[in-house]
């Protein structure tokens, strides 16, 4: 193997490695955002329909019986 340039291949390594923790903690914390944020919908269009829209929201996104019932039907 040629060592003409200088490159230190043991920290390139770790730079990699470094990048591949930081992605994936990155992916984790969007993946929690994104269950918070349905959380959050669905409690809110729940609310709507137990209040007859006084407070929260309507199904604007047309979604609350497949992603949202199957959720309250478990607790």
């Amino acid at each position: 193997m040629y060592r003409d340039n200088n490159i230190n291949w043991r920290w390139v390594g770790l730079g990699g490695l470094v990048f591949l923790l930081l992605a994936g903690v990155a992916g984790q914390s969007d993946y929690e955002d994104a269950a918070r944020e349905e959380a959050v919908y669905c409690a809110n269009v729940k609310q709507y329909k137990d209040t007859g829209g006084q407070l929260g929201w309507p199904d604007y996104r047309e979604v609350y019986n497949t992603m949202c019932v199957r959720d309250y039907a478990k607790s």
